[in-house]
């Protein structure tokens, strides 16, 4: 695991630092924007969002696996398309290289299902396999891509 969430970015990315608005925000989540420069964990899944991807606060001494408290400054990536980022991918998923990635609830990822009439936004590729079929969240590394919608037919 490497031991930053912004692997390749390119200069284009902007950084910045909000508020947590609640405590547990862990590097790699997607992150929305709340009022009063607080934010919280993208909470909608498969709805459309900026790519504001939580880091590590190095300046701080935190690392890929210290959590934010609640108040705690985040800094932030607003991620571009072709910016290699860690993730962090919802316990239970199984995902090969290559596989799309949709926003799952909490800030999380997820890989791509195609049933029922479920329209999912996929938001990054995944750049390695990952089975967490019987474990609990972990990082993975993903490049962003311009955000599409998939509708699974009926």
């Amino acid at each position: 695991m490497a031991n930053t969430i912004a692997l390749n970015v390119s200069p284009g990315s902007r950084r910045d630092e909000i508020v947590a608005n609640l405590s547990g925000v862990k590097p790699g989540m997607f992150m929305e924007r709340l009022t009063g420069g607080k934010g919280q964990p993208h909470s909608t899944p498969a709805g459309p969002f900026e790519t504001m991807v939580a880091l590590e606060d190095g300046l701080r001494g935190k690392t890929v696996s210290d959590s934010f408290a609640q108040n705690d400054p985040v800094p932030v990536l607003f991620a571009l398309p072709g910016d290699e980022v860690q993730l962090i991918l919802k316990g239970g998923e199984s995902v090969s290289e290559g596989d799309p990635l949709v926003s799952a609830t909490g800030g999380l990822v997820k890989g791509l299902a195609v049933s029922g009439s479920v329209t999912e936004l996929v938001t990054a590729i995944a750049l390695e396999s990952k089975n967490l079929a019987a474990s609990s969240d972990a990082l993975i590394k993903a490049r962003i891509i311009p955000q599409y919608d998939v509708t699974s037919p009926v």
